[in-house]
């Protein structure tokens, strides 16, 4: 895995961190909900860094998973908003796995 997938990974690992520290405070829901997405986004770009998929200037995890989505092992729900951990969990999890079958 190059360097640069690494430091992706390491970032949304990080998000998930956050997210699993906070998820219960009800006053956090929103940041909740901004590190699930920013964790997906993550991985999503990891996979584009390792496969040199090319480089988007983008927040759009449709965009993104449109680019990556011959890539990675799961197909995810991106109208998903209930459950906000386990989502970003399942989508980092499998773009890491994508890349080690690289």
């Amino acid at each position: 895995m190059k360097k640069a997938t690494e430091e992706w990974f390491e970032s949304a690992e990080s998000d998930l961190l956050l997210i699993h520290e906070i998820h219960s405070n009800e006053n956090l829901t929103h940041m909740v909900a901004f590190h699930a997405q920013q964790a997906v986004e993550k991985a999503f770009k990891a996979l584009i860094e390792e496969f040199d998929l090319g480089f988007i200037k983008t927040h759009s995890l449709e965009m993104l998973y449109n680019i990556i989505r011959d890539k990675i092992l799961i197909k995810p729900d991106l109208k998903e908003s209930s459950r906000f951990y386990s989502f970003a969990l399942e989508i980092v999890e499998a773009a890491k796995k994508s890349c080690d079958k690289a």
